[in-house]
């Protein structure tokens, strides 16, 4: 069964220790546990066995934030990834489009007047990090 570290015990988990809080019914042991009060710790031991690396966006542009219908928007990121099984990239966004969508660096633009939201998918591993920022896209007829 995995062990599933969360912030307050990282250091413990990667020393591969975890303390774990049992509650204890009619006896004054259980598996190991000193019981008080109906409940017991437990310190158990285990392996620690890396699993694979989520991705990490190194730089992200979205420029400009702001351009007339039809504009263009140069999108780009970087990524570093130490997954073996490959990265993959998708941008995506409420309306509008993109060049292709799949790509580090590619062209989004605007179709429709207003804010939209332009978000950046990274995935490697079966591990995803997101980023998402606002494009206004303005109507240069509107007055």
């Amino acid at each position: 069964m995995p062990v599933v570290c969360g912030p307050a015990s990282r250091l413990l988990c990667a020393l591969g220790v975890l303390l774990a809080t049992v509650r204890c019914t009619g006896s004054r042991e259980y598996r190991g546990a000193t019981c008080r009060g109906g409940f017991g710790a437990v310190r158990i031991a285990f392996e620690v066995v890396e699993g694979p690396a989520c991705p990490e966006i190194a730089s992200y542009l979205v420029e400009p934030a702001e351009v007339y219908l039809d504009g263009v928007v140069t999108v780009s990121t970087s990524v570093v990834s130490s997954s073996d099984a490959g990265t993959d990239i998708l941008w995506s966004a409420q309306t509008g489009f993109f060049e292709d969508p799949r790509v580090p660096t590619t062209s989004f633009f605007c179709t429709q007047a207003g804010t939209t939201d332009v978000t950046l998918d990274v995935t490697s591993g079966g591990c995803t990090e997101t980023i998402t920022s606002s494009v206004e896209c303005d109507n240069p007829d509107a007055g």
